[in-house]
């Protein structure tokens, strides 16, 4: 009597064998209700869909044998743990640019697509993403999140910024967080100079001054 199994095929004399026995479908198999690979799913399906231009979704089976399951598998765990801004946009905006799929979960691609949304989005939509950044930092240091450029470390900040956490029209808008930058380090200013077009938002600051002015006493009314 032989126990097969039933992800790879192979054989084994014993059953205790076989329980212990781990090839890479089983164990893709047993990573299924993994939040990052649910993600991924989702998103193969996606691609699928945008790339191949058909409605058809593929089960978890399918997914777990196909040559772009592990980098789906990634891309869903760098969702997670970078927080990425609207993936629905940033996966067709990779599909778009035809950016190959072993790149998806590099930060200086991510930064790019930033860069680009960040033109995009209106003040109003940038206020209303920092209000709700800083009111989520405020809840886990305890300051009012009207503290935030004052209180943040540096290196929250230069993360928060590359991250596309918080707007050029907020940064480089608003004194407070000017005054803050200007305390930056010349490397970690460089940082975060390198995740916008600086030329754009300059000449976009200097061309809006009635919307930058509303910006500055929106914070300056909750301080």
């Amino acid at each position: 009597m032989s126990f097969k199994c039933e992800y790879c095929g192979k054989s084994f004399k014993q059953e205790r064998t076989i329980f212990a026995h781990m090839c890479r479908d089983k164990k893709r198999w047993l990573q299924k209700d993994d939040q990052h690979v649910k993600i991924g799913l989702t998103y193969f399906n996606e691609w699928y869909r945008i790339a191949m231009g058909t409605n058809g979704k593929k089960d978890y089976r399918e997914f777990m044998k196909s040559q772009y399951y592990g980098a789906f598998v990634r891309f869903g765990m760098y969702i997670l743990e970078t927080r990425v801004l609207a993936p629905e946009r940033y996966l067709s905006w990779l599909i778009e640019k035809k950016k190959p799929v072993d790149i998806w979960c590099k930060d200086s691609v991510y930064n790019e697509y930033l860069a680009e949304q960040s033109k995009r989005e209106t003040a109003e939509r940038a206020l209303e993403r920092f209000v709700i950044h800083a009111d989520r930092w405020s809840e886990r240091t305890g300051h009012h999140w009207s503290r935030y450029w004052t209180e943040v470390s540096i290196h929250a900040l230069v993360n928060d910024i590359k991250m596309g956490k918080i707007s050029p029209w907020v940064f480089l808008g608003y004194q407070p967080a000017k005054d803050r930058l200007d305390e930056l380090p010349s490397e970690m200013l460089s940082e975060v100079a390198d995740t916008i077009d600086l030329g754009f938002w300059q000449r976009k600051i200097d061309l809006n001054k009635p919307t930058v002015k509303w910006i500055e006493e929106i914070l300056e009314a909750s301080v």
